[in-house]
């Protein structure tokens, strides 16, 4: 029965490394409310509602054939002073990260930046 188990862990873990390496596959896109995250790649969506009550700025994580979204970064307009930040500009290139806490929104999972020090220059 251990022999099983350690075979299925071994099988598990060697599959999980693989996907990991291969940077030409799709990453885990998973994500678990209150963990924390750091993502260093380009929003694959940038949607500004200034219509809207807080002026969002929503950065869409998306599958590649855009079917699922699996992250959105929240940026509300009154943080953007604080930021100093163009967010149109500032994620488009992909050299900046973002770290914070999942959180979910209408079942959809989200990271609200708020302060300075959750943008991270690569």
């Amino acid at each position: 029965m251990i022999r099983v188990i350690l075979s299925l862990f071994f099988c598990m873990s060697i599959s999980s490394t693989s996907m990991a390496e291969d940077k030409n596959k799709e990453i885990n896109r998973t994500y678990y409310i209150n963990e924390s995250v750091e993502i260093c790649q380009a929003p694959t969506e940038l949607v500004h509602l200034p219509s809207v009550r807080g002026e969002p700025y929503f950065l869409k994580y998306s599958t590649r054939d855009m079917s699922e979204t699996y992250l959105t970064i929240v940026i509300w307009g009154r943080d953007i002073p604080r930021l100093e930040i163009n967010p149109v500009n500032y994620f488009s290139t992909g050299n900046m990260c973002m770290k914070g806490i999942v959180s979910q929104y209408n079942g959809e999972s989200q990271i609200v930046v708020r302060e300075p020090g959750q943008l991270i220059k690569k």
